[in-house]
């Protein structure tokens, strides 16, 4: 039937899909699949989603590096659509620089001259050209699209770590700004920018517009608000509202409804919400919403474990700078991220902060986030000057090996040893958990073999438990199981072999552990203690 309706009509049909059924409808067939590619199609579809409520975009860092997560948002109903996943098969680990129209700016984590322009739906990327690289560089990216000329656009402005005799390195007050307009083979140097913007993607893209938020500078009071536009590529001040709060950077930028709009956090857990109604005119800021001190009651009444109680002591959780505006929704209610916990729909009644916020959903990322993984240096730095023990984590065919270090991370000794079975994970939790509270344990070093078991599955299943939330930080090394054995001595071996069996057969009587059972015993020794070295060497 497709091939007798119109084009325009099969179009138009289409942009009313989601955007996950959207691309669902490519695998149909070959016509299908060139009808979903077609460009008109893209700004139609993106068109309708204007109308409606969004289709949000979560990056999550941890329990799992680098987790994008899509969520779309129902107009007609006050569920939430199912949560997706999203892949990234261009990088391992990145930085998402900024967002415009569905698509994502990313760079490499470890090189971020190095930059990508990703479709999550697609999965279609550009690599752009590399920019002149500085030396001690401290960038600030930027990325919108000129309707104008329908063009996208990539903006860096580098802050330059600069010598200071007296107090060491500073960073420079000015910034080289460079412009890449996709498409081009080259980036383009403008002027200097004598502003001290705040670093991370622009916050909000709004008229043909970046905005940034700046760091107050010496001998000038306040926060300023800049904006880039992406048609005479100049910076400006934006006129701020006349408000206590915006001395100091206790405001995000967001753009409500199309306009700009400020979010001010007070010393009392309280914010408001303020719009600009029309664009670069002071006048016309006005106070929209004012959101008190609250907290749903669903978090309030969840089941907070012992290993929540210590945020719920510390009662961070009630701090209105725990929360962030996401967006505001067709239906004029605005929806909350309560950092760490759920989205939540904030319905007005009336413009007063009684309204009470109702659930919309458990965010998926959220529920992710359990325990919190670090890169293998960033979790060492971490741990300075505090005392604890780190549990170094080996899978093998048959066994989970776990090595102890002692209370100063010098050194590694065998701790246990688990066989991989059923109960392997809640055998794990508990195992875990005896350790916090028996020994102060601080973190987990779990080694990965490219040739074995994969560890990375049963530490995901271990953070899904939601049972050890809040306490541990975790980290993954590369580790060759084959280069340990050389260190073993064969005495120590048949000792151990003893113990082991002793201990076996009172647990698992059918069970005999071999000699090469005790080379992968110690497997989490050898590869924790060539860490600890490694980083004590560095101290």
């Amino acid at each position: 039937m497709i091939e007798y309706l119109p084009h325009e009509v099969v179009l138009d049909i289409l942009s009313r899909l989601p955007v996950t059924s959207l691309l669902h409808s490519k695998l149909v067939c070959k016509a299908w699949h060139n009808l979903v590619q077609d460009p008109l199609l893209v700004c139609m579809q993106f068109s309708r989603t204007i109308e409606h409520d969004p289709c949000l975009i979560f990056h999550c860092d941890y329990p799992i590096q680098n987790q994008l997560f899509s969520l779309e948002l129902s107009a007609l109903s006050k569920d939430v659509q199912r949560v997706n996943k999203i892949r990234v098969p261009v990088l391992p680990e990145f930085e998402v620089l900024g967002s415009c129209k569905g698509l994502l700016c990313l760079c490499d984590s470890s090189a971020k001259d190095i930059v990508y322009v990703y479709n999550p739906f697609t999965r279609d990327y550009i690599e752009l050209p590399k920019s002149t690289e500085l030396l001690h560089q401290n960038p600030v990216f930027g990325f919108g699209f000129n309707q104008t000329t329908s063009q996208y656009k990539v903006v860096k402005a580098v802050y330059q770590k600069l010598p200071f005799r007296r107090c060491g390195p500073h960073i420079s007050l000015q910034a080289e700004v460079q412009i890449l307009t996709l498409g081009s083979p080259a980036w383009r140097n403008l002027e200097k920018l004598p502003y001290h913007l705040h670093r991370g993607p622009s916050q909000v893209s709004v008229c043909g517009r970046l905005h940034w938020r700046s760091w107050p500078r010496q001998f000038r009071s306040g926060c300023l608000i800049i904006s880039f536009d992406l048609e005479d590529e100049q910076f400006r001040e934006v006129p701020k509202p006349d408000c206590d709060g915006l001395d100091r950077p206790n405001f995000h930028l967001l753009d409500l409804g199309g306009c700009l709009s400020v979010a001010i956090y007070d010393t009392y857990g309280q914010f408001e919400i303020r719009i600009m109604k029309e664009y670069n005119v002071k006048e016309s800021w006005i106070k929209e919403f004012n959101i008190g001190n609250h907290v749903p009651r669903s978090l309030e009444e969840m089941d907070w474990n012992s290993a929540a109680q210590p945020f719920r002591d510390s009662k961070l959780y009630r701090k209105s700078s725990f929360v962030r505006i996401l967006c505001l929704l067709k239906n004029g209610d605005i929806l909350l991220l309560y950092k760490g916990r759920a989205l939540f729909n904030f319905s007005f009644s009336s413009l007063t902060s009684q309204a009470a916020p109702t659930k919309i959903s458990r965010n998926h990322a959220a529920e992710l986030q359990k325990m919190k993984y670090l890169k293998p240096f960033k979790l060492f730095e971490s741990l300075k000057g505090n005392s604890g023990v780190l549990l170094g984590l080996t899978v093998i065919d048959n066994y989970v090996s776990l090595a102890m270090s002692n209370r100063y991370r010098l050194y590694a000794h065998e701790y246990c040893c688990c066989i991989r079975d059923e109960n392997i994970v809640p055998t794990l939790v508990q195992v875990f958990r005896r350790c916090i509270s028996g020994f102060n344990l601080v973190g987990i070093v779990a080694g990965k073999n490219p040739v074995g078991p994969p560890v990375n599955i049963l530490i995901d299943d271990i953070c899904k438990t939601g049972k050890l939330e809040g306490f541990l930080k975790y980290t993954y090394w590369e580790d060759n199981i084959r280069s340990r054995y050389a260190y073993l001595c064969p005495e120590y071996m048949d000792h151990f072999k003893e113990y082991c069996d002793s201990i076996y057969a009172r647990d698992y009587p059918q069970h005999r552990v071999t000699l090469l059972d005790v080379i992968d015993i110690f497997s989490s020794v050898r590869m924790l203690q060539t860490r600890l070295d490694v980083f004590n060497a560095l101290k």
